[in-house]
């Protein structure tokens, strides 16, 4: 039997992502939402000029963007919907 992920808990994991890992996309931010877990349920991609992100429904915060955008690429970190870094589990 399946069951849906739990997601009590908001919280996103940000990256950026190399060129070759999206090559010929301007999107080079990724952002997971996470489940309970800590494993992706949605995940989306943005330019560096994007301010607004929806995944599957669901409004991306503008401060979790900005965090995508302040990783080095191939680096990544776990965010709450305010930005900043949360502990992974």
């Amino acid at each position: 039997m399946e069951t849906r992920a739990s997601m009590s808990r908001e919280w996103y994991f940000v990256r950026r992502v190399r060129p070759h890992e999206r090559p010929g996309s301007p999107d080079r931010f990724e952002i997971q939402i996470l489940d309970d877990e800590g494993r992706a349920v949605s995940v989306g991609y943005v330019g560096s000029g994007s301010t607004q992100l929806t995944v599957d429904g669901r409004a991306i915060p503008a401060a979790v963007i900005e965090a995508a955008k302040r990783r080095e690429e191939g680096q990544g970190d776990y965010v709450g919907p305010d930005g900043r870094s949360l502990p992974p589990f």
